[in-house]
């Protein structure tokens, strides 16, 4: 038993539910989460998938869950104090801003008007039972330790509902600030686009600079309906020791389009699990990620495109630059069914060098049960052109300007893929900051 695993009880568990006075039907969700958490084995580095995830920060620290007992204080309208330097300079139709112990939420005339609903998790409890109860069981707790622990005892989170027909053209704005130090939290976040609806959504991950050791859980639920579309970033941006899990899923149905963007920058190390369920006819998903790391940094990515219907697409390109001794590890499936026929997938992993002592490893996998399709993946692992390189400091550009640019130059093609223009400034600024450190 990994030491912070004492902290997390049952007793524990119903402390948490009633101090934040959920009803019984929560109460009763966290309860076969935490027996499928007990029941799980923890992940060893005999399982392929796990074995180059390092557990060490975890076996002796004790995360203290008191701290996130009780739901935060919820406020609307109210001004954007809980931002940091990262805050949003671009124009949102509407910010939830969530701090250790705050939710702050501001709209726009546009997106007040829309009925969407954009709230903070235990505030979606209180006055969206109805929507939550239907819409909370994408992931099956017994699916993995780490997803069950998370489905037991989430403490920060989100809802996204957007109604049918509706459309929004500026992007909303997520942000989980944390400023303490030796937390756990474990966001969860729920999306749910009804048909023929439209929406962006950018969530974003950050915290103060900490003398002890914190651990993210973050869990994901994407619904997309029939005809609906989707553009959701996540980014990590956490502190350096933070250790940071990810476990995010989306289902779409016929002719839904998804387009994902899993940009990770912080954290000392992070393991970030996307999968992707087509399952109706017509759908199409195109799965991004921008990467770079440096110092010691750690990054593994696990990617599934799971085709289940006829006639869907899957398009991913995973892009990481990595300096000084970080190290990154790409796995992805490309998984299709006897009756998803029709099927158009790619995937591409692309690794840029740019130390001696910097480590990828790429992992591409086919799984094809179907006959009519057309399936291709592709990897790569190098460093900077020299030519280019050269042609840099040649013309008295600095050494670390001159990788700068050729780092920006390689995350050009996955930014030049997503069309929308309304948040791309945004990440931008959080590639530029991490790249000048």
């Amino acid at each position: 038993m990994f030491e912070f695993e004492k902290n997390f009880t049952k007793e524990k568990l119903e402390l948490l539910s009633k101090s934040r006075n959920e009803p019984q039907w929560v109460l009763e969700k966290r309860k076969k989460a935490f027996d499928a958490f007990q029941a799980l084995n923890w992940p060893t580095k005999q399982e392929e998938d796990w074995r180059r995830t390092d557990f060490s920060p975890l076996e002796k620290s004790n995360f203290d869950l008191n701290r996130f007992l009780n739901s935060s204080k919820f406020i609307t309208n109210g001004s954007a104090s809980l931002t940091t330097s990262g805050q949003p300079t671009a124009q949102f139709s509407a910010q939830l801003l969530q701090s250790d112990s705050e939710s702050i939420f501001s709209g726009e005339a546009e997106f007040k008007s829309s009925k969407i609903i954009f709230t903070d998790l235990d505030s979606a409890i209180k006055n969206h039972s109805e929507i939550l109860s239907k819409y909370s069981d994408l992931i099956n707790p017994n699916d993995g330790k780490f997803l069950a622990f998370n489905k037991a005892f989430w403490n920060k989170g989100m809802l996204l509902y957007v109604p049918k027909g509706v459309t929004v053209s500026l992007p909303l704005y997520h942000q989980l600030n944390l400023k303490s130090s030796g937390w756990g939290v474990f966001p969860y976040t729920i999306i749910i686009a009804e048909p023929n609806s439209k929406i962006i959504l950018v969530d974003d991950y950050t915290s103060q600079e900490q003398k002890d050791w914190a651990f993210s859980d973050a869990l994901t639920e994407i619904y997309l309906q029939r005809d609906a579309q989707l553009i959701y970033v996540n980014s990590q941006r956490w502190s350096g020791n933070v250790y940071h899990l990810l476990r995010q899923k989306a289902k779409l149905e016929a002719n839904a389009q998804l387009i994902t963007l899993t940009v990770n920058l912080g954290s000392q190390k992070s393991r970030s699990e996307i999968e992707t369920e087509l399952a109706g006819s017509g759908a199409s998903a195109y799965i991004f990620g921008l990467t770079i790391g440096n110092g010691q940094q750690t990054f593994e990515q696990h990617t599934l495109q799971d085709h289940k219907a006829p006639h869907t697409t899957s398009d991913l390109l995973f892009k990481t630059a990595l300096l000084d001794s970080a190290y990154a590890v790409y796995s992805g499936l490309i998984k299709v069914e006897k009756q998803a026929q029709k099927t158009d997938a790619y995937q591409a992993n692309r690794n840029l060098l740019l130390s001696d002592k910097a480590k990828a490893d790429t992992l591409p996998k086919l799984e094809i049960l179907a006959n009519d399709v057309r399936c291709t993946h592709g990897a790569t692992v190098g460093p900077i052109d020299p030519e280019q390189f050269f042609y840099l400091i040649s013309r008295g550009i600095e050494d670390k300007v001159a990788k700068q640019l050729l780092i920006e130059g390689f995350f050009d093609e996955v930014l030049g893929r997503i069309k929308e223009n309304g948040f791309k400034d945004k990440i931008k600024e959080f590639l530029e900051e991490k790249i000048v450190e």
